[in-house]
């Protein structure tokens, strides 16, 4: 994903974003952190709670508020992204199941699905548990000791 970034110049220009969704956010996060401690300002609220959210909006930093803003923009897509990925897992019947286990999400199901691809490619269950690493095998021979399959 790209998104414009203004640097300390306030030159206008564009950065790859990698990584999980809220990672570019805690960057900008960190910013405004750092902004705060460069300018001794303390705010008696949680970190990044409504409550603090709103006393910093109120700072008059130019870069304070474009980094708020990316931050809503972040927010907003990390909101749209989990939607589609609640919609997409809702419409499978096999992610259906796969949220019937406990502790299993639409997230969890859709990750699992997309690791396992075609069920078919595995002989049997042990292949496939062998394959995903959730029962690691340990065996010995001769002295040796051997991890895996």
């Amino acid at each position: 994903m790209l998104r414009a970034l203004k640097d300390d110049d306030g030159v206008q220009g564009a950065r790859q974003v990698q990584g999980q969704p809220g990672e570019a956010e805690d960057e900008d996060e960190g910013r405004i952190h750092a902004y705060m401690l460069m300018n001794n300002i303390s705010i008696d609220a949680g970190p990044f709670t409504k409550e603090f959210v709103e006393k910093v909006r109120v700072l008059d930093d130019a870069r304070v508020q474009s980094y708020l803003r990316l931050i809503d923009d972040l927010n907003r897509e990390i909101r749209e992204v989990s939607r589609t990925i609640r919609q997409k897992a809702g419409d499978n019947p096999d992610d259906k199941l796969l949220m019937t286990i406990p502790g299993i999400s639409y997230y969890s199901a859709l990750l699992i699905i997309s690791a396992i691809a075609e069920i078919g490619r595995f002989e049997d269950s042990s292949s496939l548990v062998g394959y995903s690493g959730l029962a690691p095998s340990t065996h010995s021979l001769g002295g040796k000791t051997y991890h895996g399959s």
